[in-house]
């Protein structure tokens, strides 16, 4: 497997899958928390946090127990190989932040666009 697919794999997986399932993860707490009023902000937060955190996790924890066969390449110091679980558990964490920080956005847009209708 070349580099190029190796990091285009990275990235999608660390990148854009936490990002894509924060966004649903608070659009989806939103939308619950409409229809069922008993549930407190406190707890939909600790439901986001955990959701967060297993949706970031998920692809470390899967390296960490089966690593894949890596070659090291001397001549290229971003190479695959250099990127550990950690920092893919944060690029996660980063990227599934600002998936929710854009749903969150995307919310109060609409709420404003809403009022303004009206």
């Amino acid at each position: 497997m070349d580099t190029a697919h190796q990091f285009g794999r990275i990235y999608l997986e660390a990148l854009f899958a936490p990002g894509i399932l924060s966004f649903a993860l608070v659009i989806a707490l939103v939308l619950v928390r409409k229809r069922l009023p008993a549930i407190s902000r406190r707890k939909a937060c600790a439901l986001f946090g955990i959701g967060l955190f297993c949706i970031a996790g998920a692809l470390p924890a899967w390296q960490i127990l089966f690593p894949e066969p890596c070659l090291y390449f001397l001549t290229k110091p971003l190479s695959p190989c250099w990127m550990q679980p950690s920092a893919i558990f944060q690029m996660g964490i980063f990227a599934g932040l600002l998936g929710a920080l854009t749903a969150l956005l995307l919310l109060k847009t609409r709420q404003v666009i809403a009022r303004k209708r009206s």
